[in-house]
């Protein structure tokens, strides 16, 4: 164009030539003008460019999930994700990108977090700041993150961590929804670092309880491998749970020995 020095001395974006020609080329150029935004702290743009990445947004449907991860990646590691987000959002092409709910009241938040605490800046920008999350295969998000964070908007935190909980989810999943709440809850601080620190070492100390029965015990017990040994097994360990996990190996066998007496009389 002649002024792209002057145009990155005045932070300010275009695309080269007609923008609506530039798009159809490659569709994936919306994200990707978005994504320069984020590299200053407030930048300004192309009234027509802006135009034609809205007007033609519906159109990123077309491109891989891999590709618009991709910049979604980059947008949340720049130096000023948040504005560039926040236009996302608001101009309803995160939707098209990433179809998330996304809440811009905690966004902010959750990048202050991610930015002083934790590595993984994407992950746990998402954590704090969508509201809900339930599993979309035709979202860009990888479906391992997606199981992920699936399992982790399952908890609901409680005022004292209970053996239940942490046995239920997991250290690593309870660690995480914990992270989640301090997140949507409160500004960062060395204070909310203090409390962070605090919890999840409390969340390390603590010893988990083991189921004393396994598949191979019930296959010495007469058993034939297969589904039923897997559902018995889920039941009876519900059931030591729900009894604080106080019985032991004999108390097990015992309640098994009977789940099986009621089942075959239940199936005569």
């Amino acid at each position: 164009t002649g002024l792209g020095i002057q145009d990155l001395q005045n932070r300010y974006l275009r695309f080269i030539g007609d923008p609506e020609q530039r798009i159809k080329e490659d569709f994936l150029r919306i994200v990707r003008f978005f994504r320069f935004m984020a590299l200053f702290p407030k930048a300004t743009y192309d009234n027509d460019a802006f135009d034609a990445c809205l007007r033609l947004g519906h159109h990123l449907h077309i491109i891989s999930l891999e590709r618009k991860w991709n910049e979604i990646q980059k947008i949340f590691k720049s130096n000023f994700p948040v504005n560039t987000i926040e236009a996302l959002i608001s101009s309803k092409l995160m939707i098209e990108i990433c179809r998330v709910n996304w809440s811009l009241n905690k966004l902010e938040r959750s990048i202050d977090w991610v930015k002083h605490q934790f590595n993984d800046n994407i992950y746990y920008g998402i954590l704090g700041a969508v509201n809900h999350f339930q599993i979309d295969r035709s979202t860009c998000i990888p479906i391992g993150i997606q199981k992920r964070l699936d399992e982790v908007f399952r908890v609901k935190i409680q005022p004292k961590i209970t053996l239940k909980e942490l046995y239920q989810h997991g250290k690593d999943v309870y660690k995480d929804a914990y992270i989640r709440h301090l997140i949507t809850t409160k500004n960062f601080s060395d204070t909310a670092l203090k409390e962070y620190c605090s919890t999840v070492s409390e969340i390390e100390k603590k010893e988990l309880p083991r189921f004393p029965v396994s598949g191979g015990n019930l296959q010495t017990l007469g058993f034939t491998p297969g589904p039923v040994i897997g559902e018995i097994l889920k039941e009876t360990e519900q059931w030591w749970i729900d009894q604080d996990f106080s019985p032991d190996y004999e108390g097990c066998i015992n309640h098994i020995q009977q789940l099986h007496l009621i089942k075959l009389r239940d199936s005569i």
